[in-house]
């Protein structure tokens, strides 16, 4: 990874901050800060904020009948 092991646990750091906003978590929920943290950390290569941006982009397209 280019940026060596501090890029790596920096992504992490993203990623967890947008599972706080997403779900709460010693801050007030807020889905829209949680995608913008999300496709940051997804930008720096995280593959597990790249399946969150994607299952975003999945749930809504889908309507709910």
């Amino acid at each position: 990874m280019k940026g060596g092991p501090a890029k790596g646990e920096l992504v992490i750091a993203i990623f967890e901050l947008a599972n706080c906003f997403r779900n709460g978590w010693g801050v007030e929920k807020d889905p829209v800060a949680a995608v913008k943290y999300y496709q940051t950390a997804a930008e720096l290569g995280d593959t597990d904020s790249m399946n969150e941006v994607s299952l975003r982009e999945l749930t809504s397209q889908i309507e709910v009948t």
